[in-house]
């Protein structure tokens, strides 16, 4: 259980970092490789490649890791790359990383548990605080989207309300793309009260563009050769 719970803290302190930052902070101007859209990057190595919108820019994992590091966080090692929009209007960014978990079977699918984890998730993060200072306590409230499985996609997607100690909402939107050897972690950070929108444009303009490369993709899988995870699509939640 602490291990998920580590994982929601990492991503909300991942969150606020680049809420802080989305604007592209002018001292990174010059050191970062900012890629302009309007052409196709690649994320990971050998990995995904992405069409990449004319409204959006893209940092590279080497890039990605760096600009964590400016922001005062110190990168997890597991980062492939990061988009935001142009318009410095717009309060989101969608954040990549890989884990090379081995191939995660998917047969959970239809017996995810939602309430189930969501108390979980609640007594965890109890425990949690009492071994944090109050400005880094987090306290869950409810799913904004349960956890739904994409047979098509091969994705995992939910959305967790919480708060801090100041009754700041926080909230992410997660998927999971699984691969043949592992997953891809999409994160959508955006304020609360545009998250519906800025979701709208996650799945249309970026997921719909996002591929894995052939050799990658979930059906490459080969039980003789493979790996297999040692958890299912629970475990990622």
């Amino acid at each position: 259980m602490k291990s998920w719970i580590a994982k929601l803290l990492k991503s909300v302190t991942v969150m606020t970092l680049i809420m802080m930052v989305c604007a592209v902070p002018a001292f990174a101007e010059e050191e970062l490789n900012w890629v302009e859209g309007g052409q196709k990057v690649d994320v990971g190595t050998n990995l995904a490649e992405l069409e990449l919108g004319s409204d959006f820019i893209f940092l590279n994992a080497e890039d990605t890791k760096k600009y964590l590091t400016q922001g005062g966080m110190e990168p997890s090692g597991s980062e492939i790359g990061v988009i935001f929009p142009k318009d410095e209007k717009q309060t989101w960014a969608v954040y990549f990383e890989y884990e090379e978990s081995g191939h995660i079977e998917d047969d959970e699918k239809t017996d995810i548990d939602a309430d189930a984890l969501l108390d979980s998730y609640k007594e965890g993060t109890e425990e949690m605080n009492k071994e944090l200072s109050p400005e880094n306590q987090l306290f869950v409230d409810k799913w904004d989207v349960a956890p739904f499985y994409d047979n098509q996609l091969h994705s995992l997607s939910w959305s967790l309300l919480a708060h801090d100690n100041q009754n700041n909402g926080v909230i992410n939107y997660n998927v999971r793309i699984l691969s043949r050897q592992g997953y891809i972690s999409a994160i959508l950070v955006s304020d609360p009260a545009n998250l519906q929108a800025d979701r709208i444009v996650f799945n249309n303009k970026i997921l719909k563009q996002f591929n894995l490369k052939q050799g990658q993709r979930y059906e490459d899988f080969d039980k003789k050769t493979d790996k297999v995870a040692e958890y299912g699509l629970t475990g990622l939640i």
